[in-house]
């Protein structure tokens, strides 16, 4: 092994001017030509259109084939052309969908010389170095799109799998310019105990898409998003940044992140407020620097767009040849996140990209005063925290999809919370009449920007966006009659704990044709509907102080009780057989009804003889009582990833997911062994009476 050394190395990079990132696609006049790729255009097709450049005389460039197997194409606008008047031409033209300049993206660190305590970031994320603590873990793919890598050092013995070069479109990625290798070294570095990256079992994907002075471009981003896709990447890491927003990037991010794929980017180092890019976009991660006292580090940007933070001075880790070298950057706060993200997707592989990032910022060391702020996020990343925390139970958000909105009452309150990040919330109302309507959306805290779309019985699209980070939302119209939806997101997908008050006032309307008389309890935030619903039938009751217990266990009494008043069914002055149960006799609360529902079928005793009435429910047994009650045979088309075939539930959770009762977790699990509240059982119910 060589005797180590350490390079103190310089990243050169283009300054970007400051342009406002929501004009660059509208003035396109605004765009400086040295902050594009030679004069080129990235485009991307309908499905099963052609674009001859020659047409509008352009010239044909030279396309990945990783890009033109999703409808991209490059063209270049040559000098004799007036750059702005072909772009928009190219955009206007009927095959073409979105067109972008080719802009200059860069990868971003500043260097300081520093040989002394080369693995406290690791200490400061408070990340365990007993590596038998995580047990059995599964193997993470993190591709980190960059300069490349130096695979002969040493570090990366059997931690690559095979990469890309988007320049030459082979799979020669060798690192001329050293940025890519420490970017990976801090992910997983492992040879040496003194520069131990953050994850010992992750495999380094590596990317080519910058040149040796660290520079890339749109489509060179692009294609290597695309490929990270095609390959199996669970984890992207962009250690580069860019002023401006590119909707041909935007779509390539978004379809990694439909595809489960983790996003994690550098915010940049110009001290400055704008939104960076790709760190910008609402699906991506966006990591800023903070030192060894935990404050911001006065080069890394900040805004609205931040997420978390991470350690990004004087990281030390693997370079060219077999040396080491020392830099500072938001360019390496980045992997040090994408590290975590990958052995939190290691130990939990069933996590989606949206719990795996509310993982890490819920557990994030929270700033003094507020949740989050624009230098730190959520805070400074903890890995213990995070390895420690759980999912909540979201599965039954409200109106997570178009096709489960909560049905709204007119002039009532209803309380939501933006659970976690890129969190939809959906909700329906009807208007009865034409008439004046306004939609209220009361913001929660200073740091969610609440953001709304409207959609009419018409077709019509409205965009309700008035406010800003931390004000509320108003807008009036006048509604003709019909059903309309309203969609409601964060706007830099942030999320909280303090629910947000919306209200539907229709004017001379009260209350819904769906709706019975609108029950209000002062306990209940969501599920007003159901809740409502089988309220107002009497299937179900609140409590004397006007509550209603919605996180309250449902016992079983309660649930033979609820069935037989759906079913019509009074045991007032019925006789009933005894079931012969050692803990309910004939002077027993609740004997009749017990009786009568063995009698019927839809319930049966405990091996040991007993009832136990107020014993709680699991989703798994609620899930039997409401098959047998109901007699449903559905059929489900995807089995839950916790009731296997063979499962003692498998059968009934089968068909109650067959019949359109339930849909399960965003995770594609079940957990029958959960314990089924008040407020569940009620949805359960309602979602049954009304398919």
């Amino acid at each position: 092994m060589q005797k180590k050394g350490y390079i103190i190395f310089t990243i050169i990079f283009f300054m970007t001017s400051l342009i406002d990132p929501s004009i660059i696609l509208a003035d396109t006049n605004k765009v400086e030509m040295d902050q594009v790729h030679d004069r080129r255009i990235v485009l991307q097709l309908r499905e099963g259109e052609r674009f001859n450049p020659r047409e509008l005389g352009l010239i044909w460039e030279e396309t990945p084939s990783t890009l033109e197997k999703n409808n991209y194409q490059i063209v270049r606008i040559p000098d004799s052309l007036d750059f702005y008047e072909m772009l928009e031409k190219i955009r206007s033209h009927n095959s073409v969908l979105v067109a972008d300049p080719d802009f200059i993206q860069d990868s971003s660190d500043m260097t300081f010389n520093l040989e002394s305590d080369k693995d406290w970031f690791l200490e400061h994320i408070n990340l365990p170095r007993n590596w038998d603590y995580y047990g059995e873990i599964s193997p993470v793919i993190v591709a980190v799109l960059d300069t490349g890598i130096n695979a002969n050092h040493h570090e990366f013995e059997g931690r690559l799998t095979e990469g890309y070069n988007v320049l030459t479109q082979d799979s020669n990625t060798n690192d001329d310019n050293g940025h890519g290798t420490l970017v990976s070294g801090v992910i997983a570095a492992v040879t040496d105990k003194d520069y131990l990256g953050v994850e010992l079992n992750t495999k380094i994907m590596p990317i080519k898409i910058m040149d040796n002075k660290g520079q890339s471009s749109i489509a060179n981003t692009v294609a290597g998003i695309y490929y990270a896709m095609e390959n199996g990447a669970d984890i992207i890491n962009m250690s580069f940044t860019s002023d401006h927003d590119s909707r041909v990037q935007k779509q390539a991010i978004m379809d990694a992140y439909q595809q489960g794929i983790i996003l994690i980017a550098a915010a940049g180092n110009d001290a400055k407020v704008e939104n960076s890019y790709p760190a910008s976009y609402g699906q991506v991660i966006s990591v800023t620097s903070v030192g060894r006292e935990d404050v911001s580090s006065d080069f890394s940007n900040y805004g609205d767009f931040v997420d978390i933070s991470a350690p990004g001075e004087d990281i030390a880790g693997p370079y060219l040849e077999d040396n080491y070298a020392v830099a500072s950057g938001t360019s390496f706060s980045a992997p040090i996140v994408s590290g975590v993200a990958a052995l939190l997707k290691s130990i939990h592989p069933e996590w989606t990209s949206p719990e795996l990032e509310w993982v890490l910022e819920e557990s994030a060391e929270a700033n003094e005063g507020s949740p989050w702020d624009v230098y730190k996020g959520y805070g400074t990343i903890d890995v213990q925290k995070a390895l420690e925390t759980t999912i909540p139970l979201w599965s039954e958000d409200v109106g997570n999809y178009k096709s489960t909105a909560e049905l709204l009452v007119s002039n009532q309150s209803y309380f939501e919370k933006i659970d976690y990040p890129s969190d939809e919330d959906w909700f329906h109302f009807q208007v009865e009449k034409g008439t004046n309507t306004t939609v209220s959306i009361l913001n929660p805290i200073g740091f969610i920007d609440i953001a709304a779309t409207l959609y009419t019985p018409t077709g019509n699209v409205v965009k309700i966006n008035n406010g800003g980070k931390g004000l509320d939302e108003n807008y009036t119209f006048f509604a003709e009659k019909g059903d309309y939806y309203l969609q409601i997101v964060e706007g830099y997908h942030h999320w909280s704990n303090d629910a947000y008050e919306l209200r539907i006032e229709v004017e001379g309307q009260v209350g819904s044709k769906q709706e019975i008389n609108g029950t209000q309890f002062s306990d209940v935030s969501r599920y007003h509907t159901p809740i409502n619903y089988l309220t107002d039938l009497g299937i179900i009751k609140g409590y004397p102080d006007s509550t209603f217990k919605p996180q309250q266990s449902v016992t079983r009494l309660q649930a033979v009780n609820m069935i037989l008043n759906e079913m019509g069914i009074d045991v007032g002055n019925t006789t009933v057989k005894d079931p012969g149960f050692k803990d309910v006799s004939p002077n027993s609360y609740g004997y009749k009804a017990i009786a009568k529902a063995v009698e019927i079928g839809f319930i049966k005793g405990k091996e040991d003889g007993n009832f136990d009435p107020s014993g709680s429910l699991t989703r798994g047994q609620m899930a039997a009582i409401l098959v047998q009650a109901y007699n449903l045979s559905g059929n489900s088309v995807n089995d839950f990833s916790d009731v296997p075939k063979g499962h003692w539930a498998y059968d009934v959770v089968n068909k109650l997911s067959g019949s359109g009762v339930t849909k399960g977790f965003p995770d594609n699990t079940f957990r029958p062994n959960e314990i089924v509240s008040r407020e569940h059982f009620s949805l359960f119910l309602y979602n049954y009476l009304n398919l």
